[in-house]
């Protein structure tokens, strides 16, 4: 598909940005590791200020002193671990992005780092792998324009969740013979608990070939040890900032399933490829996550805009963002790409709601948010470029559960269904 004419995408324009003078902060007890990244760095990357601590406690101190943008840190280390450094990070400078770098042996490690790590890499890992993901996470900052908001995102170690799921979630696994059923049955009743597992199986540590996209498969990856394991260290399952009185965290679950099955539906009606469809039922379920981290921060701002009716998803848009300085779907996306979750995602959600030059992704994504939230309103006219009447036909009969009138277009490659209107 060729670009789409009309006015540049939201993303484009405004949240894309540089990473050049960004400084990024390495911390490894080898030596010999660091000066190596070092020499990597400086050729790869020369527009980055590179830090480099062979310690804990040295890494604190320059903190400390200098503004930091990104850590990447080795899970063991005598003294003080990864872990540990990571929380103290998390703590007392939570805009800075926390990355660990760890191996495949060090399983207990991961379990006790799910809340302080946003993002979990392999070691070893390849200089443009760990260029990349560096680069993406320093991106993600042009969604978010407050200091102060970033902030309370990046410090966010659990999402709001209602106690009952940590309490459930015990009673089951001290049962020796508990059913995993009954665990996917908990997780799935909650939107943040099914992030964080989503999140998690899906980390670089796993290594999976294909992105898991639902909470049964995930359990399944998982296994018994593990769950039990998280359940214990309470770790993922722990309820997080007190939900705001009027967060019905049952609706909010109900919603993003509902549009996440309407956009998985669509996706496969055009015939998009596998990765592309479980890009946008993830997309769909998770594009409200920001919202309780919004209003756990900001209670009274929560309490001033949850009574209001906005008319449709762009005015929506513009009464989060007077209010919280952001948008629910600018604060989900920045959540989400901190968590290592795909492009693809980020971008469909980041790109909320659509213009005429967004993805079609974000297209897609915006129509199923459309039909969840006023099933029985015309969606806007379309515009001349993705969106056109044939296909907004197409996908009304699909939404409707009726048969699509003429067969989509097959030469869809998967990076313009997912990252035309965005980059990063």
């Amino acid at each position: 598909m060729g670009e789409v004419p009309g006015q540049v995408s939201r993303t484009d324009q405004d949240r894309t940005g540089h990473t050049d003078g960004a400084t990024v902060l390495f911390v490894d007890d080898e030596p010999w590791i660091v000066s190596g990244l070092g020499r990597v760095l400086h050729q790869a990357h020369p527009g980055w200020r590179a830090l480099f601590a062979t310690s804990g406690d040295e890494a604190l101190s320059l903190l400390a002193d200098t503004r930091v943008d990104v850590i990447v840190v080795d899970m063991r280390m005598p003294g003080m671990n990864g872990i540990e450094l990571l929380a103290a990070v998390q703590s007392y400078h939570p805009e800075v992005a926390r990355l660990v770098l760890s191996g495949y042996a060090d399983r207990d490690l991961l379990i006790a780092s799910a809340g302080p790590a946003q993002q979990f890499l392999p070691k070893p890992i390849d200089a443009d792998s760990l260029i990349a993901a560096v680069n993406r996470v320093l991106r993600l900052n042009n969604l978010v324009d407050d200091p102060a908001l970033r902030d309370r995102l990046g410090g966010v170690s659990a999402l709001p969740k209602p106690p009952e799921v940590y309490r459930r979630i015990t009673e089951i696994t001290e049962d020796p013979d508990y059913e995993l059923d009954d665990v996917i049955d908990v997780i799935s009743s909650d939107l943040a608990t099914t992030a964080e597992v989503l999140r998690l199986v899906n980390s670089a540590y796993f290594g999976l070939l294909t992105r898991v996209d639902s909470v049964a498969q995930a359990v399944g990856l998982l296994g018994v040890q593990i769950v039990q394991a998280l359940a214990v260290a309470d770790s993922v399952f722990r309820t997080g900032p007190v939900t705001p009185p009027g967060l019905d965290a049952a609706e909010l679950t109900r919603h993003g399933l509902a549009v996440a099955t309407t956009a998985r539906r669509i996706a496969q009606s055009e015939e998009w490829p596998d990765d592309a469809v479980s890009h946008m039922f993830i997309a769909g379920l998770l594009h409200q996550i920001g919202l309780p981290v919004l209003a756990a921060a900001h209670p009274e701002r929560w309490q001033a805009v949850r009574g209001l009716a906005p008319t449709d998803l762009w005015a929506e848009d513009d009464l989060w963002a007077g209010h919280f300085g952001c948008s629910v779907t600018q604060a989900s996306a920045f959540l989400l790409g901190l968590w290592e979750f795909p492009d693809g995602v980020v971008h469909a959600v980041a790109d909320q709601p659509a213009g005429p030059n967004a993805s079609p992704a974000a297209h897609l994504l915006t129509y199923a948010r459309h039909c969840v939230r006023e099933p029985v309103t015309d969606f806007p006219a379309p515009s001349d470029g993705y969106l056109d009447r044939a296909r907004l036909g197409r996908w009304q009969c699909v939404a409707r559960g009726e048969e699509a009138r003429s067969a989509p277009a097959r030469s869809h490659a998967h990076g313009s269904i997912a990252e035309r209107g965005t980059r990063w």
